[in-house]
């Protein structure tokens, strides 16, 4: 079950089935890039196969979160006779991916697991003469590959690097002395382009994925500049160049498409924006794809911060886009830590490979709430309208008409859940980190629940927003991690959802419902919540049984104490 606290260092394994430590120093340096403290280690020469069979093997004795298995060509090759033919070649494969197979998935029980695909070298298809033969040997390398990566499709616990598609970034896989000398059969190119992809995984898997855009648009959305120019003498599709910046905005709205919302962020006047995304004959873009737009001659870094403030979202959930060195050094220097994407305007041709070559946006699942994201957040700028013009904060609730229903998720509810726990950050009181699998065995444990929250309000639906995940003894209720979407935080959603189950479980009997606090450098938020409704710090410790560090605070609350549910806050049981 992958289980993860952000509190420690990432903890990972690497095995492989020739020598892998090329891959240890360059994912130490990508995790470092993102803000994480690592402990790599690195298992035996070619023992791929035993250790993962094998959880007490020295490389695992860190309890590591991650285990990576690099594979090579050897696995398939050590496997042939002396000479060989296509039909051994197929043979082989069969036999390896039975195997593979088998393996990972028993290890992927106990921690995420990935695997690497393995390229087929261009020695084995130069070593059979006849076109047949080729042919035969690569569509079954390809099948074999294929087989891999359906691994991830099946199993969440499962993620498959598809060694061909870094290579036509990396460059070659190896230098044929490394690997006939040394038994280095994967190069220090191709292990870094794998790390670099790694590093994005772990940044996601530990709830830092990145959900938005804040675009330039002079050089980066669009070629010339719009405030001398004039709407017609901006160039979007046509010539060479314009053919690029048509080609960046169609991978725009490809990201798009699948949750990352767009935002503009640019030094122009605002009316004069908008009347270029609709009049302009070439636009292929409107306002409605953009989640909002900040046109001024105001500092950009203030303005993002704003955008972010409107948006209710985190200002480190961005990812900026500038052709403007000074705009970036601006941005770096305000928000250090935020992502930056330079981009040429001389060389469009190269936006979408400086865009896509981090993934910012690296995410397990995709789901209904991710694909209407754009959506719900421009109606946030709606109820923030609603909020700006109430009187005072009771009468914005009460207009705002918040409706909560309470549920166990089932099915495909179940990614949102895991997403919820890997993604939030701001409203996350003890940042435990689930992927699917760990949420169903949550799940179907008597001792625990999940109890999943879906809200909505008189300006639409904002779909699942929270969980709250339980323990429960005969006469003790534990809240292990209560985790919120920030985008319906203050709306008295956390308040309704903690006093229904704490009425809940005081109804079945049930004696305290006890909880923790865990602070990170994201959710001060939280920190008083609990003694906010009615819990106090508590005489006992039961941390350590529920997987909680010392540096956790404990609170406990008593049946008289319960917080009832706000007037404003309609909740019910689905």
């Amino acid at each position: 079950m992958t289980v993860t606290n952000v509190t420690r260092a990432v903890a990972i394994a690497i095995v492989g089935s020739s020598t892998v430590r090329g891959l240890q120093a360059p994912l130490g340096a990508e995790l470092a890039r993102h803000g994480f403290e690592s402990d790599i280690r690195v298992g035996g020469f070619g023992g791929w196969a035993l250790e993962l069979l094998q959880d007490r093997a020295p490389v695992f004795e860190h309890d590591p979160d991650m285990t990576i298995v690099m594979l090579d060509a050897s696995i398939v090759l050590d496997r042939l006779p002396d000479t060989w033919t296509a039909r051994d070649v197929a043979v082989a494969l069969d036999d390896v991916a039975t195997t593979l197979e088998r393996s990972v998935r028993s290890h992927a029980a106990r921690r995420l697991t990935v695997v690497s695909t393995v390229p087929l070298p261009a020695a084995v298809l130069s070593m059979a003469i006849d076109l047949v033969s080729k042919a035969q040997i690569g569509a079954a390398w390809r099948r074999f590959n294929a087989r891999l990566l359906d691994l991830a499709v099946a199993d969440h616990s499962i993620v498959v690097l598809d060694a061909d598609a870094v290579l036509t970034e990396s460059g070659p896989l190896s230098d044929p002395r490394m690997a006939s000398y040394a038994g280095v059969a994967l190069g220090n190119e191709f292990m870094g382009a794998c790390a670099r992809q790694i590093g994005h995984l772990t940044r996601s898997r530990l709830g830092r994925a990145s959900k938005a855009l804040a675009l330039d648009l002079d050089g980066t959305l669009w070629e010339g500049v719009l405030s001398e120019d004039g709407i017609e003498g901006v160039n979007l599709k046509h010539g060479l160049t314009g053919e690029a910046y048509s080609t960046f905005r169609r991978t725009l709205r490809q990201l798009a498409s699948q949750g990352v919302m767009l935002a503009i962020l640019s030094k122009n006047d605002e009316a004069l924006v908008r009347r270029a995304l609709i009049e302009h004959p070439d636009s292929d873009m409107s306002e409605g794809d953009f989640v909002a737009i900040r046109a001024d001659w105001n500092p950009k870094p203030g303005n993002l911060v704003a955008m972010a403030a409107d948006l209710g979202i985190g200002v480190e959930s961005f990812v900026f886009v500038d052709d403007s060195e000074s705009e970036r050094g601006a941005m770096h220097s305000a928000l250090p830590t935020l992502p930056i994407v330079a981009v040429d305007a001389n060389e469009p041709a190269l936006h979408v490979v400086s865009l896509l070559r981090d993934g910012w946006f690296t995410t397990s699942t995709i789901t209904a709430e991710d694909t209407a994201r754009t959506t719900r957040y421009r109606t946030e700028l709606q109820r923030k309208t609603l909020r700006d013009a109430a009187q005072d904060v009771e009468s914005y609730l009460t207009d705002l008409d918040t409706r909560v229903v309470v549920f166990e998720p089932q099915g495909v509810e179940i990614a949102r859940i895991a997403q919820i726990t890997q993604r939030t950050n701001q409203f996350n009181l003890t940042t435990l980190r689930m992927d699917e699998r760990s949420v169903r065995t949550w799940i179907d444990d008597p001792h625990r629940a999940v109890v999943a929250v879906e809200c909505a309000d008189r300006f639409g639906d904002h779909g699942i927003v929270g969980a709250l995940f339980v323990e429960r003894s005969e006469k003790t209720t534990f809240v292990r991690n209560f985790a919120l979407s920030c985008r319906v935080l203050a709306r008295g959603v956390e308040t309704a959802l903690l006093a229904h189950v704490a009425q809940s479980e005081f109804q079945l009997g049930r004696t305290e419902l006890i909880g923790w606090y865990a602070a990170t450098p994201k959710n001060s938020a939280t920190a008083r919540l609990y003694p906010d409704h009615g819990f106090r710090p508590s005489g006992g410790d039961h941390r350590g049984l529920h997987g909680l560090g010392a540096d956790s605070e404990e609170f406990v609350l008593a049946p008289a104490d319960a917080p009832s549910v706000p007037p404003y806050v309609d909740i019910k049981e689905r």
